[in-house]
């Protein structure tokens, strides 16, 4: 990192310590040569770094009297962080929690949790209270409704540090922390590969194209059948299949229907839904994995329970709850020692593949 200028780091210290009070509205700071004498630089030096202040409005100057703060914090600066999960999907949120807790570890911060799609809640609320200053921060892991993303994007844009959990928004300027979805759609469908596999359906609940993760699962997918020059499996579309729920006799259907195309491996778009399909072929009597091999992705605890026991792709829920946290702890430092500009980030967390007895040798 590039040394920062001797002036800058003066420009820096001061509206850090105007923003966190040490310098309230309406006190004096030092004078130019209190701070040359106390940084040990030329009073043209200090001078740029209190010119510069002054030219952003965080100070006036009087003359003959000094340079006064005219920047007003917040009235109340909460400790809060909001974090919103969604309720939904369980697996996971432990470690969320866990991971996050310990990110938060050294500073100051608490978490409030919230659990999208439960009684009580709404995103109304939540950014209702987030506009009164009673959170400081928000870790989303549950989606966001559309109709409240204008507000939730002008609190970003006033300083509201938002960071997305697992998920990403395209076009947004929130950062996000997510687990490395293409690399893992990639090494499920090359474990199938390389069992000898050729006819490999990936299966989506989700519409792939409107959900950034589950695009990049399928993306993964695609790369691997490419790379070994096999062909797309043309099964019919199921129009049903994007209802909210599914039962077992749609699922027994959707089964026989891609047995008659000869599919040897169904690569699933997440545990739950693999889970459900393999419970549905049980149903039928089918020779599992021989008559039909299963990959899911997640690694929730029901994955090495279901027979036959599901291989899947690990995510490091943990992991991504701490580095959600640091980075929002990062933005809710809006004036470190860098020169640098802060910038949108996008932190992959390593996926692994779990091995089980759901695919068989081909």
């Amino acid at each position: 990192m590039k040394k920062v200028p001797a002036y800058q780091k003066i420009y820096l210290d001061l509206k850090n310590q105007i923003f966190q009070g040490v310098y309230p509205y309406n006190s004096r700071i030092p004078t130019e040569k209190e701070l040359a004498d106390y940084y040990q630089v030329s009073r043209i030096t200090s001078k740029r770094a209190v010119d510069e202040l002054a030219n952003e409005h965080w100070l006036r100057r009087y003359p003959g009297k000094g340079s006064f703060v005219t920047y007003r914090s917040r009235e109340k600066q909460s400790l809060q962080i909001g974090l919103v999960l969604n309720f939904s999907t369980n697996h996971g949120l432990k470690e969320y929690l866990a991971g996050i807790q310990k990110g938060l570890t050294d500073s100051s911060y608490s978490i409030k949790a919230y659990y999208a799609n439960q009684t009580g809640f709404s995103f109304e609320t939540l950014l209702s209270a987030a506009e009164r200053n009673e959170l400081a921060g928000l870790i989303l892991q549950a989606p966001i409704p559309t109709a409240f993303l204008s507000r939730l994007v002008q609190l970003f844009y006033k300083g509201f540090p938002v960071i997305l959990l697992n998920q990403e928004m395209d076009g947004l300027p929130f950062s996000a922390v997510i687990s490395q979805d293409f690399l893992g759609g990639y090494q499920a469908t090359r474990h199938a590969i390389e069992k000898g596999h050729e006819k490999i359906y990936f299966v989506a609940q989700t519409p792939i194209y409107s959900d950034a993760v589950v695009r990049q699962r399928y993306l993964g997918y695609l790369k691997a059948v490419t790379e070994k020059n096999l062909s797309l499996p043309k099964v019919p579309y199921l129009p049903s299949f994007d209802r909210p729920t599914i039962d077992t006799p749609f699922m027994q259907d959707c089964l026989r229907e891609w047995e008659k195309h000869d599919l040897s491996c169904l690569v699933f778009e997440n545990d739950v839904l693999a889970i459900e399909f393999l419970s549905a072929a049980n149903t039928l009597g089918w020779d599992l994995p021989h008559d039909l091999s299963f990959i899911g992705f997640d690694d929730i605890p029901l994955a090495q329970l279901i027979e036959p026991h599901l291989t899947t792709i690990r995510q490091n829920f943990y992991e991504l709850g701490v580095q959600a946290a640091l980075c929002l702890l990062e933005q809710l430092i809006p004036f470190k020692e860098t020169h640098e500009d802060p910038s949108q980030k996008r932190i992959e967390i390593p996926v692994a593949l779990v091995e089980r007895s759901s695919v068989a040798a081909r």
